[in-house]
């Protein structure tokens, strides 16, 4: 593939996607509220796309040839840049940027305890 190739695929595999799943906005604050509950930890959607960029670049150090991985890297830049709240191409100092507190309330409390019941059920047991 070329690399207009690569950004045609890119594109295609976006539409694909959210013809499949939906919007990424929510998908991605499901799967961190998710995550959140399973680990207690506290990951947002930007975070878990720096993670999936990591993982295809590890996934390319263990074969380049694959096509899917340099697809898939850039629609998670891409989603970075959108989470970011990216705009235009002026750089942003560190200091100017204030951190956003999420207004996001993904399921009710009986859900919510549902989950964690079913986290708690599933997780790792440490030195078994």
């Amino acid at each position: 593939m070329n690399h207009k190739e690569v950004l045609q695929s890119a594109a295609s595999t976006l539409t694909d996607r959210a013809d499949l799943y939906g919007s990424e906005e929510v998908l991605f604050e499901r799967a961190c509220a998710l995550y959140n509950i399973f680990t207690g930890q506290s990951l947002t959607p930007f975070e878990a796309n720096a993670f999936m960029v990591c993982l295809k670049m590890a996934r390319m150090r263990f074969d380049k040839r694959v096509a899917d991985n340099y697809v898939d890297a850039i629609n998670y830049l891409s989603f970075m840049a959108q989470f970011a709240g990216a705009e235009g191409t002026a750089p942003v100092s560190a200091a100017s940027v204030k951190p956003k507190i999420p207004d996001f309330v993904p399921f009710t409390k009986e859900v919510e305890d549902e989950i964690k019941e079913l986290a708690e059920k599933f997780k790792p047991v440490v030195g078994a």
